[in-house]
């Protein structure tokens, strides 16, 4: 339609762009869509949380590899967002920015393929 008008807002607060990206997640797992992404997400996660548990033991290795990780992949995003935002803007917001928007995905991946089942019957 010529005449159509779009509209876009940003999401007001980090609860919202949970639940955002937790319905996006869980749209995903019913579709059927982006699993891999997500397994992938998982897999980071579940790495992570394997180091800290090793590094909490006692493991400096472990601990390394846990910063040198959680660096590289941060640096993905706050590279490509200091573009737009500048540097200071991209290494404050990023980092919790993309915990949220992980974790929600997991959580809404998570309901879906539950609901996707149920849904299949």
């Amino acid at each position: 339609m010529p005449a159509a008008v779009v509209r876009w807002r940003p999401r007001r607060s980090l609860g919202e762009i949970y639940a955002q990206y937790r319905n996006y997640g869980r749209g995903d797992a019913i579709a059927r869509v982006d699993r891999q992404n997500e397994l992938v997400t998982f897999g980071i996660y579940g790495l992570g949380a394997a180091l800290a548990v090793l590094f909490a033991l006692g493991s400096r290795f472990a601990g390394a590899l846990l910063l040198a990780g959680a660096a590289g992949y941060l640096a993905l995003f706050i590279v490509a967002a200091r573009r737009s935002l500048g540097w200071d803007a991209a290494l404050a917001w990023i980092p919790p920015l993309r915990l949220v928007v992980d974790v929600a995905k997991m959580h809404g991946f998570s309901d879906g393929v539950l609901r996707g089942r149920r849904y299949r019957r």
